[in-house]
């Protein structure tokens, strides 16, 4: 998951640290981010803060189980969240099943006209496989792959051969969007792209309700916005770092 959040990074990546019972590790920043923070555990990173910069409020990124802990506490601490990112996923465990449902997702290729790929990749005797209908840059990805076989690839033998997982990769677009993605159950993110609701009424087995993805605010008021950043983003900055809070700029510029 990927969100963004309207809050001083040191309350973000502090609560973080707390919930998920990690370090704090400082870092550069990426994507246009100035600096990152790094919360780790045994030598695993389970989220990581970025900040700083002309892209405003901190974004946070986490994957794998890290995001079931982090996910309710972000919704619940901050309500003006915005999600850029959001994965929803689901495991199965069947005989055949991959191949069953790499049909119907042929078949959906066909009709959307979506990009596909599939690689395959063999270690240690056993073939694992994994299907992509959508580019990396697309708003909406689905990800198809033999999740048992890969295990057995790093030799965990006790996981399920048959087990396989579908995923969902969903990137929200505008603000409108964002920050209703940020109050969405992962089930209903399924509702993001008509492909999406096919395969979860084919699929998983629940019909969805559509999901606008390309809601925006005003057009003057995103341009409004861009300019303040790229004018005054620096000075912003500066400011932040010595006032300690967005909510003590607001104060201090009579918007708070």
């Amino acid at each position: 998951m990927q969100m963004t959040i309207r809050e001083d990074p040191k309350e973000v990546y502090d609560l973080l640290a707390g919930t998920l019972g990690g370090d704090l590790e400082s870092g550069r920043g990426l994507n246009g981010y100035h600096r990152s923070m790094a919360i780790t555990k045994a030598g695993e990173t389970l989220a990581r803060v970025m900040f700083g910069g002309p892209n405003g409020w901190p974004n946070v990124v986490t994957s794998g189980a890290a995001t079931d802990d982090a996910e309710p506490v972000m919704r619940g601490a901050w309500e003006r969240s915005e999600v850029t990112r959001m994965d929803s996923a689901s495991d199965f465990v069947a005989a055949g099943g991959y191949d069953r449902v790499r049909a119907v997702m042929l078949e959906l290729h066909e009709k959307s006209g979506l990009s596909k790929y599939e690689i395959e990749s063999t270690k240690n005797g056993v073939r694992s496989r994994t299907m992509y209908l959508g580019s990396p840059s697309s708003r909406v990805r689905v990800r198809l792959y033999e999740k048992g076989c890969f295990e057995h690839q790093l030799g965990h033998a006790e996981a399920p051969i048959d087990w396989f997982r579908l995923e969902a990769q969903i990137r929200p677009t505008g603000s409108d969007a964002r920050s209703r993605a940020a109050r969405m159950d992962a089930t209903a993110a399924w509702g993001f792209s008509p492909t999406l609701r096919e395969l979860a009424h084919q699929v998983i087995g629940v019909d969805v309700e559509r999901v606008n993805p390309n809601l925006r605010r005003d057009p003057d008021y995103e341009r409004a916005v861009n300019s303040l950043k790229r004018q005054y983003g620096a000075t912003l900055e500066k400011v932040l770092a010595v006032e300690g809070s967005w909510e003590a700029v607001g104060r201090l510029l009579g918007v708070g």
